[in-house]
């Protein structure tokens, strides 16, 4: 799989065109830069500033449960992505680093509000402790359906009993009905 056989425009969701140091969406013309070998893929073209409350430290493997749930049950040839994966340390070929800042780890810097991927593209997509910090989790919620198979799973991990953490970056608690 290469990633960018499946990486689309945020927002017209049609595939992006390697251009210079950076892809350009063919139907609206927006340029999206491709810094230190990672494309930046957020709406406008921008390159946010994201603030965390501490230094995120860097995990070289998931819980034991991703193993044994997640990780082991992809074949060859599906595609997954870790939504918000921090500073994962962890390179599998079949997982997606996608974060919302430029770090080591991170294979796509998107939004995951407009996942910069083609419709029908995925097999998988998880994140974990994410949604809480979103601004519009329902409007992800979209995103992500919109990029994923038919038969294709979702899996989130969202803390709705510790009342506040991720400062300043804290919008939604999910209750268990509302996950």
């Amino acid at each position: 799989m290469d990633l960018y056989d499946i990486l689309a425009c945020p927002l017209c969701k049609v595939h992006v065109e390697r251009e210079g140091d950076g892809l350009r969406c063919p139907r609206c013309g927006q340029i999206y830069p491709i810094m230190d070998g990672v494309p930046v893929l957020f709406p406008g073209g921008r390159v946010p500033q994201v603030e965390h409350e501490d230094e995120l430290v860097v995990q070289s493997d998931y819980y034991p449960w991703v193993q044994r749930v997640i990780l082991q049950s992809l074949l060859d040839d599906q595609i997954a992505v870790d939504v918000g994966c921090g500073n994962m340390g962890l390179d599998d070929p079949a997982i997606i680093r996608l974060d919302v800042s430029l770090h080591p780890y991170a294979d796509v810097v998107a939004d995951v509000h407009a996942l910069p991927f083609l419709p029908g593209s995925l097999d998988y997509i998880f994140s974990l402790a994410v949604v809480e910090h979103l601004r519009q989790p329902f409007e992800a919620a979209r995103s992500m359906y919109q990029a994923l198979k038919d038969g294709g799973y979702i899996y989130h991990e969202c803390n709705f009993v510790f009342a506040y953490h991720g400062y300043p970056h804290h919008y939604f608690n999910a209750s268990l009905q509302g996950m």
